[in-house]
């Protein structure tokens, strides 16, 4: 990956982690790895886990950022919150994923969308 892609991804996540503590949401860590795969941010909310996807585009020249969300990203996702779920020895827990889109221009608009699989 370019470091241009990292460091667009990186920022899109800085700002989904303001846009996410405006809107009352607690960060419990960013980019949280296992040998399953990566979840971008971990979030809590009324006493839910949300697992956040987070996409990141200049504009929408090749579609919707949460249409990158393939089959093979959704199960690293679950795979990966299963073992966090797991490492932490949470119990009896409600979770969800979502997903939050970021598109820079030709204005920054962020879109939240909650439940996006599972």
């Amino acid at each position: 990956m370019s470091k241009n892609k990292v460091a667009i991804g990186m920022n899109g996540e800085s700002l989904a982690v303001e846009y996410l503590i405006k809107k009352n949401f607690k960060i419990i860590t960013r980019n949280y790895r296992c040998r399953f795969g990566e979840i971008d941010i971990i979030a809590s909310k009324d006493n839910m886990y949300i697992f956040i996807e987070v996409k990141t585009r200049r504009n929408l020249l090749f579609g919707r950022p949460s249409e990158a969300i393939n089959g093979k990203k959704r199960e690293h996702c679950v795979n990966a919150a299963q073992c966090f779920i797991k490492h932490f020895k949470l119990k009896d827990v409600d979770f969800r994923f979502d997903a939050v889109e970021i598109i820079l221009t030709p204005s920054l608009k962020i879109e939240h969308i909650e439940n996006i699989f599972f």
